[in-house]
């Protein structure tokens, strides 16, 4: 897992990843303490306070990218998440953005992927495999966009 330390120690950070980063964390222990450590999770997560993206969200099993949301006349902390992104050297592949999650929700929806992995993986599929398999269009074959 990377994080960047997001608030209050970078300027550019709009949310708190580095406190996420522990609760996705802590989730992840759970539920590889759940499955007993087959076909568990993600191979990387990335976590970056801001749309700057430091961390390159876009290029791992699971990205969340920071932002804020009107929740009324509040604004609240939300992580777009970013699934199936690679860093293989030979073909490496941009993740689809799929949806923007409250960041109090976050580590129940990091639950929810790796219970769905572990449900629907073929035998020997990876996560980010899973995921471009479940959520990228059927003629996008991936990889950088120039």
């Amino acid at each position: 897992m990377i994080s960047c330390p997001g608030a209050p120690y970078c300027n550019l950070a709009i949310t708190r990843s580095g406190s996420l980063a522990r609760m996705v964390a802590d989730t992840l222990a759970d539920e590889a303490a759940r499955s007993e450590g087959t076909r568990l999770a993600p191979s990387t997560v990335r976590i970056c306070g801001c749309p700057h993206s430091c961390t390159h969200v876009r290029f791992a099993d699971v990205g969340l990218m920071g932002g804020a949301a009107r929740l009324g006349r509040t604004m609240i902390p939300v992580y777009r998440l970013w699934l199936g992104g690679s860093e293989d050297q030979e073909t490496p592949h941009k993740g689809v953005t799929t949806v923007r999650i409250p960041a109090r929700r976050v580590p129940e929806a990091v639950r929810r992927l790796c219970r769905a992995y572990a449900d629907g993986a073929r035998e020997g599929e990876s996560f980010g495999e899973w995921a471009r398999r479940q959520f990228l269009p059927a003629n996008d074959e991936g990889g950088i966009d120039a």
